[in-house]
């Protein structure tokens, strides 16, 4: 406490200066900084505490909590207000219930502190999710002669943090068709290729058409192989 003298002799006046704000006003602390969820299984949920301390000399008003962000954060039966008295503390606690391979959001906290009224705490959290990822995309042939067939090497990974099942993989076109050994399991991180081939459906060429009947099948096949492969090699 500070006291200024104003004046000498017998009328001096004794004042007290104007105290430091910090020496009497409400202080917030915050612990911990951020909320770091584990990655959990979808469905899967945990709760984190945070602690609230008025750390100030007179009695703390906490006066919102609002969360922003990710609709996995929740708080377990939050306060409407919060009053702390001097080196008193209170536990809010922040529910997560992952929806998101990563999950991030905010815990607004509004307080009477003078010196820091709006205080940030980031979340986060993810889910154990597995993740297919597939390239070259778009799987391009560029132009296939009709009657041709082109095959083109499709990659399939999983990116995610669990084992990915891949039971089906189809074209929605005639024009292709897939070669897989299904079902197919793949570990985080492991890859598989996959064949498709693209097949325009009418003949190579007009000179490929004139084997028509049953007894030059195999040398219609032949010859419109050996087309196929020339206009190919040409691309």
């Amino acid at each position: 406490m500070l006291f200024l003298l104003l004046g000498c002799g017998p009328d001096v006046v004794l004042h007290r200066a104007p105290a430091d704000p910090s020496e009497t006003a409400p202080i917030l602390v915050v612990a911990p900084e951020t909320l770091a969820f584990e990655s959990l299984e979808m469905g899967a949920e945990a709760e984190l505490p945070l602690t609230l301390t008025s750390a100030g000399a007179s009695t703390l008003t906490v006066s919102d909590l609002a969360l922003t962000g990710s609709s996995a954060f929740s708080l377990v039966d939050p306060p409407e207000t919060v009053e702390l008295a001097p080196n008193a503390s209170t536990t809010v606690t922040v529910h997560f219930s992952p929806i998101n391979p990563e999950d991030v959001g905010t815990l607004g906290i509004t307080s009477d502190d003078p010196f820091d009224p709006e205080v940030s705490v980031p979340l986060s959290g993810g889910a154990i999710v597995p993740e297919l990822t597939a390239w070259p995309d778009p799987l391009d042939f560029g132009p296939v002669p009709d009657g041709c067939a082109l095959t083109r090497t499709l990659h399939v990974s999983n990116t995610g943090t669990t084992e990915l099942l891949v039971e089906t993989i189809a074209a929605d076109d005639a024009a292709f068709t897939v070669d897989a050994t299904l079902p197919l399991t793949l570990a985080p991180g492991d890859q598989a290729d996959v064949e498709v081939t693209f097949a325009p459906p009418s003949p190579a060429s007009a000179e490929a058409t004139i084997y028509r009947s049953e007894e030059h099948t195999s040398e219609l096949q032949s010859h419109s192989d050996l087309v196929c492969r020339l206009l190919l090699e040409k691309k």
